[in-house]
């Protein structure tokens, strides 16, 4: 079954306001990042949206009632998706600001709550968030439980240590090596289809070791513990221009066999998607939504225009 996108229409948008996200999530070496030219400065100007009353007419009065929107992104942080500022409260990175500025194109205070991987989907689908923001994948198995309004391209990034000759383009180049990832994500489904298919050729597969972060799969890379690992692209090109240690060997689309997108996820029928595509739609017009991506350095994943995938929404 292919995803077919219900495409909405742009919609025009102009200002700036300020705002300042508070949150806590695993604390970061701000000395390396900062010296890779990223500004961590809790107090700078940050890129706003006004609120676009068009957008904000598409959102359900249920969610519009209390004037703001529960965001949830992720706990750790993984540059350039989410990582805390100096001061190790406030969030920065793509996921938060296009969160962020979608909220307010709404018309909607953003509310940040910090979600570890394995708990987005229980505290989206119970209601404690409205959206999330996590880097998170449009798979058909997602949309079983949620509605997705597509905000980048997705693909991801085998890390390797510094030196080593390994590179990973196909499944074939995965045999007998020792690849670290986090569950539950894009990067497990495909390195088990991966798996099935050097199985099903009679080739050695890889042995796959899981950790709860990326940070931790990390360091088993460079203690020698693994040949390499799978990360979201932005984060994995990352580490490569602001460390020595790790490089990147080889890219593969989040969505093989498929070509994949990474959205924004709410609630699957609560009628939010719509809205949520409408207002990147908006930032996209206006410039918002290139500045967010090109200040985060992943200009090479932006999308023309913001879609729903949903199984309620799907048109032929």
């Amino acid at each position: 079954m292919s995803l077919t996108p219900r495409r909405l229409a742009l919609s025009a948008l102009a200002g700036i306001v300020s705002l300042t996200a508070v949150a806590c999530v695993d604390p970061v070496d701000h000395g390396a990042i900062a010296r890779a030219g990223v500004n961590l400065d809790p107090q700078q100007e940050r890129i706003n949206s006004e609120i676009n009353p068009e957008v904000a007419a598409l959102v359900p009065e249920e969610i519009a009632e209390d004037g703001a929107l529960a965001i949830g992104h992720g706990k750790t942080s993984s540059p350039p998706l989410a990582v805390t500022a100096s001061d190790n409260r406030t969030m920065l990175g793509v996921e938060i600001d296009l969160a962020r500025n979608i909220a307010q194109t709404m018309g909607l205070e953003p509310e940040l709550v910090p979600i570890s991987w394995d708990a987005w989907p229980m505290r989206l689908a119970t209601g404690d968030v409205e959206i999330m923001h996590s880097n998170i994948g449009i798979t058909e198995e997602r949309m079983e439980r949620f509605d997705f309004a597509t905000t980048r391209a997705g693909y991801l990034a085998i890390d390797r240590p510094t030196g080593s000759d390994v590179e990973v383009h196909d499944y074939e180049d995965i045999s007998s090596l020792r690849i670290g990832l986090v569950p539950g994500t894009n990067q497990e489904r495909i390195m088990n289809l991966w798996n099935e298919q050097l199985l099903a050729e009679g080739q050695e597969p890889a042995e796959i070791y899981y950790y709860s972060r990326d940070t931790d799969y990390i360091l088993s890379l460079l203690a020698g513990h693994l040949d390499v690992s799978v990360s979201p692209y932005p984060s994995a090109r990352f580490r490569e221009n602001t460390r020595s240690d790790l490089e990147v060997a080889g890219r593969i689309n989040a969505g093989w066999p498929d070509d994949s997108l990474v959205g924004s996820v709410t609630q699957r029928g609560n009628g939010l998607a719509p809205a949520l595509a409408a207002a990147v739609n908006s930032m996209i017009a206006d410039g918002t939504y290139q500045e967010i991506l090109e200040t985060w350095g992943i200009s090479d994943e932006a999308i023309d225009l913001s879609e729903v995938y949903s199984l309620d929404e799907r048109t032929s």
